[in-house]
């Protein structure tokens, strides 16, 4: 006898990401089919009811993803997933575009013939301000990319 289990799975960005997830699910001993769909983030697993869930839910976690289990009694509401997800992106692209407003203006000086006021102070330490602005936006804002 066999039973499917459910497994919620956060941080996918591809179908790479689903593929991945889906070998190392198919590596647990126990586990007799695994598919992972990438467009509702969540993987059905088929496994032998002896399996533990914890370790379906190590074998996603090794893959480099969080993953929880779905019961019948606590499924999540899809609309209500990809609007948290939305607003989490939204909020990434604002501080982003706030952070990146410098160094737009920056560039905007450039193309003045004209004095600018406080050009004399700020055009000497552009270098140093747009690094101090990129940093966060590459290595905090951007990190999931780099995952």
């Amino acid at each position: 006898m066999t039973k499917i289990i459910t497994v919620d799975i956060e941080g996918m960005h591809c179908n790479s990401c689903a593929l991945l997830i889906e070998k190392s699910l198919k590596t647990v001993s126990g586990v007799q089919h695994a598919n992972v769909n990438f467009s509702s983030s969540q993987a059905l697993v088929k496994v032998d009811p002896s399996i533990s869930q914890t370790d379906l839910l190590q074998a996603v976690e090794n893959a480099g993803y969080h993953g929880s289990i779905i019961d019948d009694a606590h499924k999540v509401d899809e609309h209500d997933k990809r609007a948290k997800e939305t607003k989490h992106w939204k909020a990434k692209f604002l501080w982003s575009a706030i952070l990146s407003i410098p160094m737009i203006a920056f560039m905007i000086y450039d193309f003045f013939p004209a004095r600018i006021p406080g050009e004399a102070i700020v055009m000497p330490r552009t270098a140093a301000i747009s690094l101090i602005l990129t940093i966060p936006i590459l290595f905090v804002i951007g990190l999931d990319f780099f995952k």
